[in-house]
């Protein structure tokens, strides 16, 4: 059984995969605490909201689509469970998970690559050590929330020995207003360091809307 926040269907709002139609399995649990957290609710885990493998794979097929994010929370906390889900997948689908990198990877064959967003000083989490590190299979958003937020991304980047080309900003947002006033300097940042800008689309379009 899994502690489930929800499930939906909708079109990925960032990362490498933005636009894509894609099913979204988001997991109830976190080992984080940031600060601008914009899922409160999954960080709840209520013994109420669990689902079997079995019926977590049957509303995932009953939307048609082939791709699948893993979000939350944080998906790696019950990633031993997972596994079952995913081996009950057919081998068709397409498997992204998002994650804070903080925890070694398991079921690793069942999945297309992961999305890992190290949470840094100004997400208000203490540091931590990041686990997640396979640059096959990884890319790395982070969530800009100031201007002083770069130079410590910077750091990070250059300290673990992430490839830049798997890098991208983000701007910390969760209303329309905030994302376009970060985004206009915060793309000029990225043009200026040569780094990918990921818009965060669903916030655009729908705000913090629960289920898009």
């Amino acid at each position: 059984m899994l502690y489930i926040a929800e499930i939906f269907y909708s079109l990925q709002g960032e990362g490498p995969s933005i636009g894509k139609p894609t099913v979204f399995l988001r997991t109830a649990g976190c080992n984080l605490r940031c600060d601008w957290c914009d899922e409160p609710e999954a960080l709840k885990v209520n013994k109420k909201n669990t689902l079997s493998a079995e019926q977590i794979v049957k509303q995932i097929e009953s939307f048609g689509v082939k791709h699948l994010d893993i979000t939350g929370g944080e998906p790696m906390l019950q990633q031993k469970d997972l596994r079952e889900v995913l081996e009950l997948l057919p081998d068709h689908y397409y498997v992204e998970v998002e994650t804070n990198g903080s925890f070694a990877k398991e079921s690793y064959e069942f999945i297309d690559h992961y999305n890992s967003s190290p949470k840094l000083s100004g997400s208000g989490n203490k540091p931590y050590e990041l686990i997640l590190k396979n640059f096959d299979k990884t890319w790395y958003k982070f969530v800009i929330d100031h201007q002083k937020d770069v130079e410590e991304t910077l750091s990070f980047i250059e300290r673990e020995g992430i490839p830049i080309h798997r890098v991208s900003f983000s701007p910390q947002s969760r209303t329309e207003e905030e994302a376009f006033e970060k985004s206009l300097w915060l793309m000029e940042i990225c043009k200026d360091l040569k780094i990918t800008f990921a818009p965060r689309m669903h916030i655009y379009y729908w705000g913090n809307k629960k289920g898009t």
